[in-house]
């Protein structure tokens, strides 16, 4: 899906640990294992769902 209503955020994912003030270390899934884990805080939201109705990483492109 493209466009207004597409999906921008995956996960949840839990933070291994806090690298400095501005960084965390995320456990990443198996097959996102070519993405480096830490993540400056810029890019990481709260997550207001429950893990449930979480949006699966194979339908991101």
């Amino acid at each position: 899906m493209k466009g207004k209503f597409a999906p921008r955020y995956i996960g949840p994912y839990k933070i291994k640990k806090k690298i400095g003030d501005l960084a965390y270390e995320l456990e990443l899934l198996g097959h996102l294992s070519g993405v480096h884990p830490v993540f400056h805080v810029s890019q990481l939201r709260k997550c207001l769902r429950l893990p449930e109705d979480q949006i699966s990483p194979k339908t991101v492109d």
